[in-house]
């Protein structure tokens, strides 16, 4: 009988440790908010991921309007590659020189 006791409060202590390190909806609905640990796939010429939620790696198309990268964060580019960082294409990647 003492063995299934001690099986039962093991189990209960598993449970709880379970629940109390188990994210919260906040916790998983911030991570879903915001594109910062995010890593794209190149899109094909002109367009970019978007980098907005829900779907941060959603090619769209390059935005003409902008005038300035310095608030632009772009996806990971290849190994051997970085992002020109020059407007309208910021996040275009190109070889590091």
């Amino acid at each position: 009988m003492q063995i299934v006791a001690r099986s039962l409060m093991l189990f209960a202590l598993v449970c709880l440790v379970a629940c109390a390190t188990a994210p919260d909806a906040d916790t998983v609905a911030a991570s879903r908010a915001n594109c910062d640990a995010v890593r794209c796939a190149s899109c094909p010429e002109g367009q970019t991921p978007s980098l907005k939620p829900p779907n941060c790696c959603e090619c769209v198309a390059v935005d003409m309007t902008v005038t300035d990268c310095s608030a632009v964060r772009c996806a990971a580019c290849p190994a051997g590659q970085t992002p020109s960082l020059k407007p309208p294409d910021c996040c275009k990647c190109v070889k590091v020189k």
